[in-house]
């Protein structure tokens, strides 16, 4: 998917996949790691949607709500909050991390657990954009980079 996406330039949808991942880290007692991949997955279905978001078909939405407590109203939102994000930069709108960085962090409701405290999955396809980017966003760039895999989740509280 990620082949044909960085070929063709235009958009592939990977929310069934991102939303299998999610779910492979919630059986892996990582929640933080299963919300941010369901999260992923909600903004794949917001953008094949075309902004007529159909909650009823997004796997995202659903355990979202019964699952990591966000809210339908929130989903709605940030639904269509993803679409308008998309539509202003369908390049960078490739990249679901990209996405969801421009929304806010509310839906970020688990801490890290220790078990996913030094993991970092890194999809070397958005590093790589980001790299390009550096010569004409240099500071923005690095920003991006740092709070998508580095800074995204504070860490578990100790007990």
């Amino acid at each position: 998917m990620l082949d044909c996406q960085e070929q063709t330039h235009r958009h592939v949808p990977k929310g069934m996949s991102l939303f299998w991942i999610s779910r492979c880290h919630a059986i892996a007692q990582r929640p933080a790691l299963a919300t941010r991949y369901m999260m992923l997955a909600l903004c794949e279905d917001a953008i094949r949607d075309n902004g007529q978001f159909r909650a009823p078909m997004s796997g995202g939405y659903q355990q979202l709500l019964w699952s990591f407590g966000v809210s339908h109203k929130e989903l709605i939102k940030y639904a269509d909050h993803i679409w308008k994000i998309y539509k202003k930069n369908r390049g960078m709108g490739l990249f679901p991390e990209w996405i969801l960085q421009q929304l806010d962090d509310a839906w970020m409701l688990e801490p890290r657990s220790p078990a996913e405290s030094s993991l970092y999955i890194v999809n070397i396809r958005y590093v790589r954009v980001l790299k390009t980017a550096l010569k004409s966003q240099p500071g923005r760039s690095m920003e991006w980079l740092a709070i998508t895999y580095l800074l995204l989740f504070p860490a578990a509280e100790p007990r």
